[in-house]
């Protein structure tokens, strides 16, 4: 319980790191309401648009902070990053959600993702009819925790760095 604890507000800390920012960048910031969160999306960015039409630029971004390996890891990991497939109830992961972005925290930066575009690649790169029961093992592969009905899976930083229209956000 106490990891579990941990890692939610790891996760809420990441979200006010990457709400800071993003104002820092020029974007208005409004939080997600509660049922939007449910559709795995923390935050709407708005920016003015740079185009002589004016208007504004808007997008829905979903935030995941630094993860560990495993549950028995100290250690932040910034090479590879977790994917979910399947939560926890087996229903469609946050990778299906309805953000328009990604934002993976990394020790040094934000790396901003077009859910979608990473949706191909992942659909494309993990194999999920191969399965693993250790958690080091899921690399491009599936795993499933003990008593959930999650599907997840690791895929490389460097592959979301790498996907066309993904951009880095220093801090």
């Amino acid at each position: 319980m106490y990891i579990h604890k941990k890692s939610i507000a790891e996760g809420l800390q990441a979200e006010q790191r990457f709400k800071k920012l993003a104002e820092t960048r020029g974007f208005e910031v409004r939080e997600a309401t509660r049922s939007e969160q449910f559709d795995h999306i923390d935050f709407h960015l708005t920016l003015d648009s740079p185009t002589k039409e004016g208007g504004k630029l808007k997008a829905k971004v979903d935030v995941k902070g630094r993860k560990r390996l495993g549950r028995r890891n100290i250690d932040f990991e910034d090479d590879w990053v977790w994917i979910e497939l399947k939560n926890v109830t087996g229903s469609d992961g946050w990778l299906y959600g309805a953000s328009d972005f990604i934002a993976f925290e990394a020790e040094d930066s934000f790396i901003v993702s077009i859910r979608k575009e990473l949706l191909g690649f992942c659909e494309d790169k993990i194999d999920t009819r191969r399965r693993v029961h250790i958690s080091s093992q899921a690399k491009y592969v599936c795993y499933s925790r003990s008593g959930r009905q999650d599907l997840i899976s690791l895929i490389k930083m460097e592959d979301i760095r790498k996907l066309p229209n993904s951009t880095v956000w220093k801090k």
